[in-house]
């Protein structure tokens, strides 16, 4: 599997996003046969788009561009979602209300308390996630 990690200062755009596709197609991740299913980041939409699926059709790979905001088909949409749920009976939520004002220490906070969610989540979880949007048997 190929993947794209956006670091510290990075960002990403819909030209690297391009790039990652042609690395994944050449080094064989993607081959003739495979569906590539995207939500509605804004890399995933640019306006060469087109460009995008002509390039997938000429490899027989199909692109399928899911529905904004669509978790019962987007298996991501669910983990956000129980991240937005466990952030909100986080401290640091009622922190930000006391304080009137985000600071850099709450910022840094809340990076902390994402981190620790997301590494909390269990395989068993994402599984459902998948099983619940009909990737996989549940």
């Amino acid at each position: 599997m190929d993947y794209y990690i956006i670091g510290e200062g990075q960002t990403t755009t819909a030209g690297v996003f391009m790039e990652t596709i042609k690395q994944s197609i050449s080094k064989g991740y993607l081959h003739g046969g495979d569906v590539l299913i995207l939500d509605n980041a804004s890399v995933h939409r640019y306006r060469e788009a087109s460009d995008l699926r002509n390039l997938l059709w000429s490899y027989g790979i199909t692109l399928v561009t899911l529905p904004t905001r669509c978790p019962e088909l987007n298996p991501i949409e669910l983990l956000w979602n129980t991240l937005v749920k466990r952030l909100k009976t986080a401290e640091i939520a009622h922190t930000n209300q006391l304080n009137g004002s985000t600071t850099t220490n709450s910022r840094n906070q809340v990076v902390e308390w994402t981190s620790a969610i997301l590494s909390s989540v269990q395989h068993d979880e994402i599984a459902r996630y998948y099983a619940h949007c009909g990737y996989m048997n549940k």
